[in-house]
């Protein structure tokens, strides 16, 4: 892998492990649609201003743009399911389960973009999955049961965006990370506005979206919009460093470098949520890590 894309998707990695805390803290202070609508939105306004600054054009194909759109919709449902798994918690798990969408690309790049990763890569791949099953469980009356509807939001957070991070790969390369990744922010701020429109006229369906789990949430001052804002930028880094990495490195070892950051937010669920994973929980953690580790050293 060069070594910019190495240096650029473990940025990518940090930024991403810092918005996981973030995200967790403001989609129980304002709920998850209005968290995810502030990270999408805000996030956007940076990556314009750097674009301009660079003197970006904007023109694509038919085929990059139809591409953008698909990978903007799912990202759209993606950040929905993650932010919603993030705010029923426990975020020691749910943030560890999106830390699979890394080795979930691997398997898009590799059906959906031809990539071929090695016997030993696919070994740490399957490593990571089991890490992630396990880490989704606790015990209950001697029986394993998921951990509530977190770790189910979280998973399908996993699958729609590893698809998405693994097609914009061609269109970044054809038109140009920053210009990319603007379209394709563009699309997924419409499909969420769809997606809410859907949800309030289907509010029964998902009410708790809409609803925070802290009373302080209707009280905007200062720290709430300055944690939106700081949400907007990290996004914005994480996103701008994950589309220069895809430039030079191929897709499914961006992905896997890049996500695998949002496992340390498992720290932080820890000590500013004060939670307690099972023995089960933390076996996955650590199997999860593990499976990381055997991609990175059979890895070129």
């Amino acid at each position: 892998m060069p070594r910019d894309g190495l240096v650029l998707s473990i940025a990518a990695a940090a930024a991403l492990g810092v918005n996981s805390l973030l995200l967790a803290i403001a989609s129980r202070r304002v709920g998850t649609v209005l968290a995810t609508a502030a990270t999408l939105v805000l996030a956007l306004l940076p990556i314009a201003a750097v674009a301009v600054g660079a003197g970006i054009s904007f023109s694509a194909d038919r085929d990059s743009t139809l591409v953008l759109l698909l990978a903007g919709t799912l990202v759209a449902f993606s950040y929905f399911a993650t932010i919603e798994s993030l705010r029923l918690g426990p975020v020691a798990i749910t943030s560890t389960i999106a830390s699979a969408t890394g080795a979930a690309t691997v398997a898009a790049a590799f059906i959906l973009l031809g990539e071929r990763p090695s016997a030993g890569q696919w070994v740490g791949i399957g490593v990571t999955a089991a890490g992630v099953v396990l880490a989704s469980l606790r015990r209950a009356a001697g029986k394993a049961r998921v951990d509530g509807l977190g770790p189910i939001f979280g998973v399908v957070g996993v699958v729609l965006g590893a698809i998405g991070n693994a097609i914009v790969r061609d269109p970044i390369r054809e038109l140009g990370p920053l210009a990319a990744i603007i379209t394709q922010r563009t699309f997924t701020i419409v499909a969420l506005a769809l997606v809410v429109s859907i949800l309030v006229w289907r509010r029964a369906a998902i009410a708790s979206a809409f609803d925070p789990r802290q009373t302080t949430a209707h009280h905007w001052d200062v720290r709430l919009v300055g944690l939106l804002l700081a949400l907007g930028l990290v996004d914005a880094i994480a996103f701008i460093a994950f589309a220069y990495a895809l430039l030079d490195a191929p897709a499914w070892l961006v992905g896997l470098v890049s996500q695998s950051g949002r496992a340390l937010a498992v720290v932080g669920g820890v000590v500013l949520f004060h939670e307690r994973p099972t023995g089960v929980q933390w076996t996955g953690i650590a199997v999860l890590g593990v499976g990381l580790v055997v991609l990175s050293v059979a890895s070129p």
